[in-house]
């Protein structure tokens, strides 16, 4: 066998040589039907379009769309089968993989619906191998290929069928084709498992951040720890420390520096820091803007128009580590009144954050004036112990959701590695 035509990885007592093959000598296909809008149900038969797709499966999209269930004999042949292989043809640029052109969606399920244009159907020939196909849709080698294939505009881009059949790729005999696509399936289920249970803890988090604080128009939480009473109070947003905005550290900036640089990058939607590996050296104008543990950093920009990184604060975790740049606040925490992670978990939640994007102006970049936000009222509780006890809460909520990620991510590192090893 020629070595370059082996797998790095194979299961044990197979041999024979790999044929280079392409994928429309494989596959049977189906474009989807263009279902027109105005034909749209609130129920019956469910049709999938290319914003129902994840990087991974069908969502279950509370914005779904249907045709009447009497439509059904008219458009049966566009309907969804179990072991289907699903590709986008046209999306975003690949390397956006949640939205991104020439994905692929293995379905598991039967009745999923009805298929709509600018989706493909795959079917393998031999159909006990679909799965087998599935599997070299996610290795880099095809990325690579609709990279470079793909066509459009910054915004958009699309690749043809022609060009999606001619993609090559390396078969084994029936029999091992079928062994390879059942284990990343088991594979997929494993990771599809773990990600449901991170899922709900983020649900969960979700929901607890909604019921442990007040609700609008009330003083009290729907759900509280026992042991504490009496309404929360209301306190300015500045006054829970002293506030001290950054300058342009940019001139500062340098490879080999030792202090971490928090600039608009190091926010992100989980309200966690993001190394972006800009450093800086302590110097006569970083000095003033070195961090202390328990100083909030809240970010006064926002690089998108719906607001998704406005207003996030991190908690500074530890001494003389971390500089803040331009657009970014710092508050030293009245820590006489307030529980520094307490209140990173309170300007974080998604109802509280509001009040800052309600306040905030601008278009494709929208952004807030420390002025202009810090009379915002917010509701705390009565005692330092209650805002102990719901930010530790919180916290080993965080930490349960960080083990459950870095699980995920170590399954995906796994599976991409075996799909390295053991396609070609």
């Amino acid at each position: 066998m020629n070595k370059q035509q082996e797998p790095r990885l194979r299961f044990k007592g197979f041999t024979g040589e790999w044929e280079d093959k392409k994928l429309g000598d494989l596959i049977l296909y189906l474009k989807g039907f263009a279902f027109k809008t105005e034909n749209y149900k609130d129920s019956g038969i469910r049709i999938i379009r290319g914003l129902d797709l994840s990087a991974h499966s069908i969502k279950n999209n509370t914005d779904s769309v249907f045709i009447a269930i009497s439509e059904y004999t008219k458009y049966q042949d566009w309907e969804i089968q179990e072991n289907d292989v699903i590709v986008t043809t046209v999306g975003s640029k690949p390397h956006l993989i949640d939205s991104a052109v020439g994905r692929a969606i293995f379905v598991d399920k039967e009745k999923i619906g009805l298929l709509n244009q600018n989706l493909l159907i795959l079917r393998n020939i031999e159909k006990e191998t679909n799965s087998f196909i599935y599997a070299n849709l996610l290795t880099q080698k095809f990325y690579k290929y609709i990279e470079s294939i793909q066509r459009g505009n910054a915004n958009q881009s699309n690749i043809t069928v022609n060009d999606l059949l001619d993609f090559s790729l390396f078969c084994p005999p029936h029999k091992e084709q079928t062994t390879i696509g059942n284990f990343f399936r088991r594979l997929d289920s494993q990771i599809a498992e773990s990600r449901a249970v991170l899922e709900k803890s983020r649900q969960l988090k979700k929901a607890m951040l909604a019921k442990m604080f007040p609700a609008n128009g009330e003083k009290i939480p729907k759900i509280r720890f026992k042991g504490f009473e009496g309404e929360w109070r209301e306190w300015k947003l500045g006054a829970f420390g002293k506030a001290t905005s950054g300058t342009s550290l940019e001139s500062e900036f340098c490879e080999d520096g030792n202090y971490k640089v928090i600039n608009i990058g190091s926010y992100s939607e989980k309200s966690t820091y993001t190394d972006q590996g800009i450093r800086t050296h302590k110097n006569d104008k970083t000095e003033k803007r070195i961090l202390n543990k328990n100083d909030l950093t809240m970010i006064l920009n926002d690089k998108t128009s719906s607001g998704r990184i406005i207003g996030r604060v991190l908690l500074i975790d530890q001494n003389d580590t971390y500089v803040y740049n331009q657009r970014t606040q710092r508050i030293e925490i009245d820590q006489e009144h307030f529980i520094p992670l307490f209140l990173y978990h309170l300007l974080n939640a998604e109802n509280m954050r509001q009040k800052i994007i309600y306040s905030a102006q601008g278009n494709t970049q929208i952004y807030v004036n420390w002025s202009g936000i810090k009379n915002l009222e917010y509701l705390i509780p009565p005692t330092k112990a209650e805002q102990t006890a719901i930010g530790n809460f919180f916290r080993q909520l965080d930490e349960t959701i960080a083990l459950q990620s870095a699980e995920v991510e170590k399954l995906n590192q796994l599976k991409k590695g075996l799909l390295a090893a053991m396609l070609m």
